[in-house]
């Protein structure tokens, strides 16, 4: 069914991309300095690919690509990918340098015309020195009724020879070429049983290491079995499930999974059934291309050692035959069998063979190396999970602080937060001493009024309440020191190569410490407290004058009273001349006696008025420090108690979706490839 034409006409724009990229490869490598090449990491490559092509437009496809397009193709795209080996802990296998040597070589290697007749490579490799390669090889090439110094030159053929060095065994007179070589010949039947000769290299076994791990020094060093691996027409792997662990085993980059013609041998007893999980183990873990056969290699040895001291007996034949069929050992050169039946073609003869195992060579080479790139790219999704998991956590730490702050500061809002209660013990301390200013002894103090109401303010205003929140102040730092040291630890998580390494933030961070700004002060928070107790300066001056304004009332309240009585009892005596006032002295002196009390109960009066203002204001800004406390507070712990993490926390995931739409792009071009590979 023909795809989507926005998905088809989108994947023709990424292989010409790709086609771009590829005609670099043809030059030089200076040449190919206008790729991207940014930093690489150990865990996953720098994932900086070109910008998608747009959907618009015509740009057909390439189409009919040969392998040595391929080629092409795959090692513009690895060098965007693929870390140096210069890198500190990157697998050999997983560096550029290897997988740019290997497809070099597999280029070249199609450039030559095939000439002669050679044979076929099967490289046995053996995971663990109990893993029963050596008795698989054994099984396969010993013959029933071969001489017994044939057999002796199979079994010992390791005997002289360095266990770090590889073995390969052909076809010809049962003799070493060489002394101390790596070569040698056996006149085995089984390696002409095939459509074309086999030869077989056999390498030392060797234990597997993670992927993505610390790769010690010693270990880095893999091309003795990775290369002969990568590049056999068909690699054996062979392994014992009681002493390799399976997943370990398939992280492996340095083996071949991908490869068409691979074969897992899983040496097990032939008289105990495979257990069921490790058969869900295996179909669960191992590529779908991969044939996967259970052999008892060891069963197969004694088959052939029962025939061998009595080839004469029935029952030695019988019992050979039955030990030899159980053990399954015939089931490997069936697979052989199969996969070079697969690629033989009688109108070509045997070198038409030899020119497809090395084209397919040359694609399971690309697959093998698009298969280390998706690791590598695996392997960045899971760096950034876990840098989104670290920035997840610290930002639960920061959330959860920011929630109990206010209430640990201030109380519980639904109860009576600890300003509430500093105010109105302020409120009742400040009450007696207003009490006592009562109209008639506010006239003996009248110029101490603003002295004495300052003065019961700084004995009574939020003393507690500072000295409560000057020990925040100490739980704010210690908080501050934690989490910025938690922000630190995150980002030194990040191992060097790292994208998520960035000198630039912890450089940033580095700023934000040193700033006069960042240090929690003791006034830090009670700033407002201050501030608002200096609010309180006004409206007491206020209360000053209308005390003053009030004597001065009373005062001329008084005189003019007087001044009325005194008139009367002038006109009485017919003093005042012709400014007579017309009323008796006694009313006069009533109207005087009224004038003063009226005066004096208008001016005590305006006071009392006045101190009521004065407590109004006192309640605007009690309510007003409240707010300014909580304002403080939220600031202090945005500012300076959370500024470090924070900042740490935004620029990591902005790095965190910047490094999602690279891995997508890259994970969408090696799909295409990898098309591409199986479509040849």
């Amino acid at each position: 069914m023909p795809t989507c034409s926005a998905t088809s006409l989108r994947s023709q724009h990424l292989k010409t991309c790709l086609w771009d990229a590829c005609s670099l490869s043809t030059r030089s490598k200076e040449s190919c300095r206008g790729l991207p090449n940014p930093r690489l990491s150990s865990s996953a490559a720098a994932v900086a690919p070109r910008p998608r092509p747009s959907t618009t437009g015509n740009h057909p496809a390439p189409t009919a690509r040969t392998p040595l397009t391929t080629v092409h193709y795959t090692t513009a795209f690895l060098r965007r990918v693929l870390p140096s080996k210069e890198r500190e802990n990157v697998r050999e296998t997983d560096s550029l340098e290897f997988w740019e040597n290997m497809l070099g070589k597999a280029q070249d290697g199609l450039s030559v015309p095939t000439t002669g007749m050679g044979a076929a490579r099967i490289v046995v490799y053996g995971v663990g020195e109990c893993s029963g390669a050596r008795e698989l090889v054994d099984a396969l090439l010993e013959e029933p009724f071969a001489p017994e110094y044939a057999k002796t030159h199979i079994r010992e053929r390791w005997k002289s020879l360095d266990s770090s060095n590889s073995l390969l065994l052909r076809y010809g007179t049962v003799t070493r070429d060489a002394e101390g070589t790596n070569i040698l010949s056996v006149r085995s039947s089984w390696l002409q049983q095939f459509p074309i000769p086999v030869e077989i290299q056999e390498l030392p076994s060797r234990t597997p290491t993670p992927t993505h791990t610390h790769v010690l020094p010693q270990q880095k060093i893999t091309s003795l079995h990775a290369v002969p691996l990568f590049s056999a027409d068909i690699p054996i792997i062979v392994c014992n499930p009681l002493t390799t662990n399976l997943s370990t085993l398939f992280s492996d980059t340095s083996i071949p999974w991908t490869h068409t013609n691979a074969i897992l041998v899983i040496t097990s007893s032939s008289t105990v059934p495979v257990p069921p999980l490790l058969e869900q183990q295996l179909w669960a873990r191992a590529p779908s291309t991969l044939k996967v056969l259970f052999v008892d290699p060891v069963r197969a040895l004694l088959a052939l050692q029962t025939l061998g001291e009595d080839s004469n007996s029935a029952s030695s034949v019988q019992r050979y035959q039955d030990g030899f069929s159980e053990s399954r050992v015939s089931s490997v050169s069936a697979a052989i069998a199969q996969q070079l039946e697969a690629m033989n073609n009688p109108s070509t003869g045997p070198n038409g063979v030899f020119d497809r195992l090395r084209k397919q060579n040359v694609l399971d080479l690309v697959s093998d190396s698009l298969h280390v790139c998706r690791n590598t790219v695996k392997a960045a999704e899971h760096e950034t999970d876990a840098v989104r998991r670290g920035v997840g956590s610290l930002q639960g730490q920061m959330e959860e602080f920011k929630a109990k702050i206010g209430s640990d500061v201030f109380g519980v809002e639904a109860e009576k937060s600890e300003v509430k209660v500093a105010l109105d013990q302020a409120k009742a301390g400040v009450k007696k001493t207003m009490d006592r200013l009562t109209g008639w002894r506010m006239l003996w103090k009248v110029d101490d009024i603003a002295d004495t109401v300052n003065a019961s303010i700084d004995r009574s205003w939020c003393r507690d309440l500072e000295n409560k929140l000057i020990f925040q102040v100490g739980r704010l730092s210690v908080t501050q020191n934690f989490l910025t040291g938690a922000a630190n630890a995150l980002l030194s998580s990040f191992p060097k190569p790292s994208t998520f390494h960035s000198l630039i933030l912890q450089n940033t961070l580095a700023q934000l410490r040193v700033q006069p700004s960042f240090a929690v002060h003791p006034s830090s928070l009670t700033l407002p407290i201050y501030t608002r107790r200096t609010q309180l300066t006004y409206p007491t001056n206020a209360l000053h004058q209308s005390a003053q304004r009030a004597v001065v009332g009373m005062g001329g309240s008084v005189l003019s009273g007087m001044g009325v009585a005194w008139a009367g009892w002038a006109d009485q005596l017919e003093l005042l001349g012709h400014f007579s006032l017309g009323v008796g002295a006694e009313t006069a002196a009533g109207l005087g006696m009224f004038t003063a009390v009226a005066g004096i109960w208008y001016s005590i009066g305006r006071w009392e008025k006045a101190k009521r203002r004065w407590w109004r204001d006192w309640d605007r800004v009690g309510e007003g420090l409240e707010r300014d406390l909580r304002a403080t507070l939220n600031q202090v712990v945005a500012d300076q108690v959370l500024v470090v993490p924070t900042t740490a926390c935004e620029n990591l995931r902005d790095m965190i979706k910047k490094r999602e739409d690279e891995v997508a792009q890259l994970k969408d071009e090696i799909t295409i490839l990898e098309q591409d590979c199986v479509r040849r």
